[in-house]
């Protein structure tokens, strides 16, 4: 079980709109990356790509304390859970984000998060 670090910036959006949060390199079950809070981007859209080797599956978590992680959900009421390449946005806002390689052994699995400090035009709310 290792802690993969992540990297932020905001390429995409030099009016500070959008943050990028990326963790890269997950690759065995019980991999997880560093807790992220950005409470002023509130929509979240995550997007899952890599080799998913040993039937590799990466959960999408969130927490309002840091150490009681749930499954995060789309809009549609189902779990951010990718077992091949996805993309997804969260109906959920919690404080802290982080992605969770649940099942899966030699896999390289990066997680890009885009956060939003607005709802998307055409956003159901």
């Amino acid at each position: 079980m290792a802690t993969v670090f992540a990297t932020c910036n905001n390429e995409g959006a030099p009016d500070d709109a959008v943050r990028l949060i990326s963790w890269a390199g997950l690759a065995n079950a019980g991999d997880v990356g560093d807790t992220q809070s950005l409470p002023a981007y509130s929509e979240k859209t995550f997007t899952v790509t890599g080799t998913f080797s040993g039937s590799a599956s990466c959960t999408i978590q969130g927490s309002n304390d840091g150490a009681n992680w749930t499954t995060l959900t789309n809009k549609q009421g189902n779990a951010l859970t990718f077992t091949a390449a996805g993309i997804g946005t969260s109906q959920d806002r919690p404080l802290y984000v982080r992605p969770n390689l649940t099942a899966g052994a030699g896999a390289s699995v990066t997680v890009i998060c885009a956060a939003h400090k607005f709802s998307l035009p055409g956003s159901i709310r």
